[in-house]
């Protein structure tokens, strides 16, 4: 399944939008499951899953800004995209940590 996953910080109205737009050219995506680098954050951050944080609480938690981005879907991919990679460091490190989104 690997390359067949679509992410994001909302991933699921995202590939609602792309079906469609698929769909007008006759075309059929291939992902199988969705990302939200909100949650992946929040598990890998140990953040209590009653307190995900929001797109921009969790950039600021993998130092990637997202306050200019909102006003482009472009943007917040490759914002999304950043957010991804600096999990995916973070995991091949083998860090653990506890935060708190509120206050962080």
């Amino acid at each position: 399944m690997e390359g067949h996953i679509a992410g994001g910080f909302h991933p699921d109205a995202h590939t609602q939008l792309l079906t469609r737009l698929f769909a007008e050219v006759n075309l059929s995506p291939t992902w199988h499951q969705s990302a939200h680098i909100r949650q992946l954050t929040a598990g890998a951050l140990g953040i209590p899953p009653t307190h995900t944080p929001t797109a921009e609480q969790t950039g600021n938690l993998w130092g990637v800004s997202v306050r200019n981005a909102r006003h482009s879907a472009a943007q917040m991919a490759k914002a999304a995209v950043a957010c991804f990679d600096a999990l995916e460091h973070f995991a091949a490190a083998g860090r653990t940590a506890s935060v708190d989104p509120l206050t962080d």
